[in-house]
């Protein structure tokens, strides 16, 4: 299912992320204060800001699969003639 896909997806982005963030974190703190200290934490932050919002991805995607099959329960059950729902 193309909702698995995308979960898959976010998750790798997430992992990555969190690496970049690590990484520029350990960066930043041995660098003197100056514009390309600016610039690592601008990626650090960056970093932070995707992994949080691949995490909503996959909470999302959770959510289309749990209804994805409260559906086609749903609609197996009312052409199978149980009637339930």
């Amino acid at each position: 299912m193309a909702a698995q896909t995308v979960e898959k997806i976010a998750d790798a982005v997430e992992k990555v992320a969190e690496e970049v963030d690590k990484a520029a974190e350990g960066i930043a703190a041995g660098l003197p204060e100056g514009g390309l200290k600016k610039v690592v934490k601008f990626v650090e932050v960056l970093a932070e800001e995707t992994a949080k919002d691949a995490q909503k991805v996959e909470d999302l995607m959770d959510k289309v699969e749990e209804l994805d099959d409260k559906v086609e329960e749903f609609l197996n059950n009312k052409f199978n003639g149980t009637g339930k729902a």
